[in-house]
C-alpha cells in the first residue's frame, strides 16, 4: 500500500494541472499580456522563440516594454544587431523549471540559464529581483511562468573569481545590492549627526553622535574612522567644539554628497563609488574611443579630437570620461570617451583622424574611490595612496593589473561643490595572475 501511495503522488506530480493544460505557451502569454512586445522582438532576433514555445518548462523574468525603453540610447538597437550578445542578455532572464515568486523568495536567488545569479528579496513591500522590481508575478503558461519586471537585468562582468569567499575577506564586489546597503548606512549616520548639529548641542553631545554614527557605517570604514578620531580628539583636548564641528561637517558633506552624472552610463556600468571609500568594482566588456595626451595644450586638444570623432560617427556622449596614467602614475597618458554599448560602431583607427583609436576593453576589475571637487594632482595623489593601502591590506588576494586612471563625470561648467570623479586602479585576483604566469612558463618550456 505504501508503494502505491508513493507511485500515485509521483504520477500526480508529473501531471500538469488543469490551469497549466489550458494556459497558453510562454510566447502566447507574452503576446496576450500586451507589455512584452520588445521582449518578443528580442527573442525572435536571438532565435529563442522556438525554445519559448517548447515543452521544457521555463520561468521568464520578463522586462516590460518600458524596461527596454529605459536602456541607454542606442543600446537596444545594438543588441538586436548582435544576436550572440542579445542571447546572453536574454538568457540572464530565464530560470530552468517552473519557479513561482514564493520559491524565489524562499531560495533568496534566481539562478539563470545564462549563469547570472540575481538576489531575490522583499524591499519596500515589493519583490526585488537583482536591480529590478517585479510588476506582476506568477503569470501561468502551459510550459512555465512569467514574472514581469521593470528593468532589463544585465549579466555581471565576466571577471575571474577567487577560490573562495575566505580568500577575499571583506573585499566584496560593489554590486547594486551592496551599493544600496552603503547608501542606507550613510543616510542613517547622516540623520544622527545632523540632529545634533542642527540643534547646536555641546561638544560632548556631538562627540557622542559622531561615535554613534560611526557604528552605523559598517561598510564605510574610512568615514567611520574619521568620526571616531574626531570624537576622541575632542575628548582628549578638553572638548574643542570648533575643531570637532569642522571635522564632523566635512564628514557629513561626504555622507550627503550625491554624484552628479551628466550623461548616460555605458551598458552594464557599475555604480559610482562612495566619496572617501575604496570599493571593488566589476566592469563589463566595453568599447571606447581613445587618444593620447598632447605634449602641450592640456586636455583641450584630445577632448576635441574625441568629440569630433563621436560627432562624425553619431555616437552619443556618455559618462564618465576615462583618463589613463603612465605606468609609473606620473602623468596622464590618454583620454577616452566610452561608447554606450560594446557593439556600437566599429573598432580600429579612425579613418579621418589617426590620433583616435576605438578599442575594446575586456571584462575586468578595479578598486575605486570617489572624490569631490576638481581632479587636482594633490587630491588624486592622496586618493591613490588610499588605493595602494587597500592593495597592501589585500595583497594575498589581489594585485595591481594596470596603471592608475580617473573617471570624470562632469563637464567644466559644473561648479566645484557638485563635481564628482573616481580614482581607480585595475586589479586581478592573485590566483588568476599566478595561473597566467604558470601557463606562459609551461608553454615556453614546451616550445624548448
Amino acid at each position: 500500500m505504501r508503494f502505491s501511495t508513493i507511485a500515485l503522488c509521483a504520477s500526480l506530480a508529473a501531471t500538469p494541472s488543469l490551469a497549466q493544460q489550458t494556459a497558453p505557451d510562454l510566447v502566447q502569454l507574452a503576446q496576450g499580456a500586451g507589455m512584452f512586445r520588445t521582449l518578443l522582438t528580442a527573442a525572435e532576433a536571438a532565435g529563442l522563440v522556438d525554445t519559448l514555445r517548447g515543452t521544457t518548462e521555463l520561468t521568464i523574468l520578463a522586462p516590460t516594454d518600458d524596461a527596454f525603453a529605459a536602456l541607454p540610447e542606442g543600446a537596444l538597437e545594438g543588441l538586436l544587431a548582435d544576436p550572440k550578445a542579445l542571447g546572453d542578455v536574454l538568457k540572464a532572464h530565464v530560470v530552468a523549471g517552473r519557479v513561482d515568486a514564493a520559491a524565489l523568495l524562499t531560495g533568496g536567488k534566481a539562478e539563470t540559464l545564462g549563469g547570472a545569479v540575481w538576489k531575490v528579496r522583499i524591499e519596500d513591500g515589493r519583490v526585488r529581483i537583482g536591480d529590478a522590481s517585479a510588476v506582476r508575478t506568477d503569470l501561468i503558461a502551459r510550459n512555465g511562468l512569467v514574472h514581469a519586471i521593470d528593468r532589463v537585468l544585465l549579466p555581471a562582468a565576466e571577471t575571474p573569481a577567487p577560490a573562495s569567499a575566505e580568500d577575499t575577506g571583506d573585499a566584496e564586489v560593489y554590486d547594486a545590492g551592496r551599493a544600496r546597503l552603503v547608501a542606507e548606512e550613510r543616510k542613517a549616520a547622516t540623520q544622527v549627526i545632523a540632529a545634533v548639529l542642527d540643534a547646536g548641542g555641546p561638544a560632548a553631545e556631538l562627540a557622542e553622535a559622531a561615535d554613534e554614527a560611526s557604528t552605523l557605517l559598517v561598510h564605510s570604514p574610512a568615514t567611520a574612522r574619521r568620526l571616531r578620531d574626531a570624537a576622541q580628539a575632542a575628548r582628549s583636548g578638553g572638548g574643542d567644539s570648533a575643531a570637532l564641528e569642522r571635522e564632523v561637517e566635512r564628514a557629513l558633506g561626504d555622507l550627503r554628497f550625491e554624484p552628479y552624472v551628466e550623461a548616460e552610463l555605458p551598458l552594464g556600468w557599475p555604480r559610482t563609488a562612495p566619496v572617501g571609500e575604496v570599493v571593488l568594482k566589476a566592469y563589463p566588456r566595453y568599447r571606447m574611443a581613445k587618444t593620447g595626451m598632447a605634449q602641450r595644450g592640456g586636455t583641450t586638444t584630445p577632448f576635441f579630437a574625441l568629440f569630433n570623432h563621436i560627432k562624425r560617427n553619431e555616437i552619443a556622449m556618455t559618462a564618465p570620461v576615462q583618463m589613463d596614467y603612465t605606468e609609473g602614475n606620473e602623468r596622464q597618458a590618454s583620454m577616452a570617451f566610452l561608447y554606450a554599448y560594446p557593439t556600437q560602431g566599429d573598432s580600429g583607427q579612425d579613418a579621418r583622424d589617426d590620433r583616435v583609436d576605438v578599442v575594446d576593453i575586456a571584462p575586468s576589475m578595479a578598486i575605486s574611490i570617489g572624490g569631490r571637487g576638481y581632479e587636482m594632482a594633490q587630491t588624486t595623489a592622496a586618493l591613490r595612496a588610499r588605493l595602494e593601502a587597500w592593495l597592501a591590506a589585500h595583497a594575498d588576494t589581489y594585485e595591481a593589473a594596470g596603471p592608475l586612471r580617473t573617471m570624470g563625470y562632469n563637464s567644466p561648467m559644473v561648479p566645484a561643490n557638485r563635481r564628482f570623479f573616481e580614482v581607480e586602479m585595475p586589479v586581478r585576483p592573485v590566483a588568476a595572475a599566478t595561473a597566467t604566469t604558470d601557463s606562459k612558463t609551461s608553454q615556453a618550456a614546451g616550445a624548448r
